[in-house]
């Protein structure tokens, strides 16, 4: 699915609710999507990103209470953050384009290895044979 906005102030997330989990690492999330929003102003959330898809579906990532301003010394760095919740407007659609997303930016998706989560994100590496291999980000 083709994304119409990222971050984009005119994304209309209100409405939006929790729709599932997935596990990659912050430096991915960067390097798809570009950097994060700031969090919320309730300190549940550190880093954000709103995604817009043309078909009007709408996508959220954020660390949901995992940060210092929410759990204190106890919290984590979004840079530390690999457990990534996901809001939206559609349960199916708004998961589904968010994995169509990242494989069409040459990522790989497989069934999450951590109970709780829907999916992993890997990166896709090809040996000399051009076999591909999975590498978990």
């Amino acid at each position: 699915m083709e994304i119409k906005y990222i971050n984009n102030i005119n994304i209309e997330t209100s409405g939006t609710s929790g729709k599932g989990s997935f596990i990659c690492e912050y430096k991915t999330l960067v390097k798809v999507l570009g950097q994060p929003q700031e969090g919320s102003d309730d300190f549940k959330t550190q880093a954000e990103w709103d995604i817009e898809y043309k078909d009007g579906t709408i996508t959220t990532i954020y660390d949901w209470k995992q940060g210092k301003c929410y759990l204190g010394e106890e919290g984590i760095e979004p840079k530390e953050v690999i457990e990534w919740n996901v809001g939206g407007n559609d349960k199916t659609k708004s998961l589904e384009h968010l994995k169509d997303f990242f494989i069409s930016k040459g990522y790989g998706i497989s069934k999450s290895r951590f109970v709780g989560t829907n999916f992993d994100v890997h990166e896709i590496s090809r040996n000399e044979l051009g076999k591909a291999t999975l590498i978990h980000v």
